[in-house]
């Protein structure tokens, strides 16, 4: 008896049969057709949330199979209620995704797992929600502003004529390119406004 295991065939309807080849002694031989079903698998996905800073919110989606072995192909689709946002690939059972926003407003986002020829498809879920609740496959983001680094240079300590020069970097040491700037003195008085300043590069 010989039993062979093919674990990359697509979903469908197969019509199949098997011929033994024989040798000196024995002639050659086929089956009968025999016909099976392939059934896709089914698949879980999560969403584990890497960095929620505007401008740079990443996401690492995790798709296993029925077994909760990683899936290995497929595709990842981001949307909100305008649409497709950002897709991606899996590999290895993970897809890092990031979703384009300067705001700092919360998302809610539906992160599939797409059908395909091998798997069907599955939503991340918010587990602490029932069944029946809208927000069931929605994933939240709440948005949060990013840090920033201020640095100060003194120019020119001349009467009349004191001048500073004020530089702004984000968390990654990248040049903030607008914003307001306002100087304080060690007493917390105002002794420069800046409020229509737009930086330039940092």
């Amino acid at each position: 008896m010989y039993t062979i295991t093919n674990v990359t065939i697509a979903a469908g309807v197969y019509t199949v049969n098997a011929t033994y080849l024989g040798n000196e002694n024995v002639s050659n031989i086929t089956s009968e057709n025999v016909e099976f079903t392939v059934n896709k698998i089914p698949t879980t996905t999560t969403v584990n949330i890497l960095n929620n800073t505007a401008g740079n919110v990443t996401i690492e989606v995790t798709v296993t199979n029925a077994t909760g072995e990683p899936v290995n192909m497929g595709e990842v689709v981001v949307t909100d209620a305008s649409g497709t946002i950002v897709t991606g690939n899996v590999e290895n059972g993970k897809a890092i995704l990031v979703i384009p926003t300067e705001n700092t407003d919360t998302l809610y986002v539906n992160v599939t797992y797409t059908e395909n020829t091998h798997y069907y498809p599955s939503n991340a879920t918010n587990s602490s929600l029932s069944e029946e609740d809208p927000y069931k496959n929605i994933t939240q983001i709440d948005v949060t502003r990013i840090p920033t680094i201020t640095g100060v240079e003194i120019l020119n300590t001349t009467l009349s004529n004191v001048t500073i020069r004020v530089s702004v970097t984000n968390q990654t040491g990248e040049s903030v390119e607008k914003g307001n700037v306002t100087i304080l003195d060690t007493d917390g008085n105002v002794i420069g406004d800046l409020d229509e300043l737009v930086l330039d590069n940092g």
